[in-house]
C-alpha cells in the first residue's frame, strides 16, 4: 500500500518511510499518517461525540477550540460537533492550561474526559502539545485549527482504544551526541505518543519493544543542515520488527539553536507511523501484550 504524504511517499511496509520538505517550523510534518490503519473510524456505538467547551481559557477561547476540536475529529472519521449532540451522544470534556518552562516554550494542557449520556465517566486522559505563540495572545481562527489537529490524533487513539494495556517501550539513547539531542528526541517522543495505547518506561528489562533513534547531523553548503532519524525498533529478544526513517534539510541555526522544536516535530511526525507499527506486531500473533 503506497499512499501521498506531504509531497513524498509513505510506504506502509515493515520499514516505514517518512519524508517532508516542510517549511520551519514544521519541517518534518506529514499529513495523512493517522488514516496509515482504520481509515473509517467510528466511536464506541456510534453515538458521536458531543465536545463541550473547553474549560480554563476565556470562555470564547473555550468555545472556539470545542468548534475546532470537533471539526478535526471529522477529519479522522468520528462522527462530532460543539453545538449540537443526540440522545446517546458521548461528550468529551476538556480543561486546559498552560504549562511553563524555563528552557523551552510554555505546553497547552489538556485534561480530557469521554463521558456517557448518563454521566457516567468512561475514560480520563491527558494531551500535551506546544501551541504556535499566537495561541496566548492572538489566537486566530487557523491557530485553533492548527492546535486542534495536533491535538485530535492522540483524542482518536484514545477513543478507540480497546482498553488493553498499553505498550511499553523503552528508548535506548545514541551515545556521542552533542547537546543532548538524543534525550530530547525522545523525550518529545515520549509527550507525543500519549494517548496512542504506547508508553515510555525506563529500562530495557521493563518494556514490551526497545527503540533505537539514530539521528545523523550533516552539514551542507549554504548555511543548511540534513538531518536524518531511523527510528529502529526491536522486539525484547532484539529482533527486528520495523524501522521508519526521517530526512529533511533544515536552516543551520534552526538546528543548532531550536534541537527541542525540531526534535518535537520529528517526534510529532514519527509517532502514527510508531503507533501503528507496534500496534501490527501486538497484533500479529497470540501471547503478545494485548494480542489476539
Amino acid at each position: 500500500m503506497r499512499a501521498a504524504v506531504g509531497g513524498g511517499l509513505l510506504a506502509a511496509t515493515i520499514v516505514l518511510v517518512l519524508a517532508s520538505c516542510g517549511p520551519v517550523p514544521q519541517p518534518f510534518r506529514t499529513e495523512g499518517l493517522s488514516r496509515l490503519d482504520n481509515p473509517l473510524l467510528t466511536v464506541p456505538g456510534g453515538e458521536g461525540v458531543f465536545v463541550a467547551t473547553v474549560e480554563g481559557p476565556e470562555g470564547w477561547v473555550g468555545q472556539a477550540l470545542a468548534t475546532a476540536m470537533s471539526t478535526a475529529l471529522r477529519g479522522h472519521g468520528v462522527v462530532a460537533g460543539a453545538r449540537w449532540a443526540n440522545r446517546n451522544a458521548l461528550e468529551l470534556r476538556g480543561v486546559g492550561y498552560q504549562q511553563l518552562h524555563h528552557d523551552r516554550p510554555g505546553e497547552l494542557v489538556m485534561l480530557w474526559s469521554l463521558v456517557r449520556h448518563d454521566g457516567t465517566v468512561l475514560r480520563e486522559f491527558e494531551t500535551r502539545n506546544t501551541p504556535p505563540t499566537t495561541f496566548w495572545s492572538d489566537p486566530t481562527a487557523p491557530v485553533f485549527r492548527a492546535v486542534a489537529d495536533r491535538i485530535a490524533r492522540q483524542v482518536v487513539n484514545w477513543i478507540r482504544s480497546d482498553g488493553s494495556p498499553p505498550l511499553r517501550l523503552a528508548f535506548v539513547p545514541q551515545t556521542g551526541m552533542p547537546d543532548g539531542r538524543g534525550s530530547a528526541l525522545a523525550r518529545e517522543m515520549s509527550r507525543s505518543i500519549a494517548g496512542t495505547g504506547l508508553v515510555v518506561v525506563p529500562g530495557a528489562g521493563n518494556a514490551d519493544l526497545l527503540i533505537w533513534p539514530r539521528v545523523t547531523v550533516t552539514a551542507l553548503s549554504g548555511g543548511t543542515t540534513r538531518v536524518a532519524i531511523a527510528w529502529m525498533v526491536r522486539d525484547r529478544s532484539a529482533v527486528s520488527i520495523g524501522r521508519i526513517d526521517q530526512e529533511d534539510v533544515l536552516d543551520a541555526g534552526t538546528v543548532a539553536n531550536r534541537w527541542d522544536d525540531v526534535a518535537g516535530e520529528i517526534a510529532r511526525a514519527a509517532t502514527d507511523a510508531l503507533a501503528g507499527l507496534a500496534r501490527s506486531w501486538r497484533a500479529a500473533a497470540p501471547g503478545r501484550p494485548g494480542g489476539s
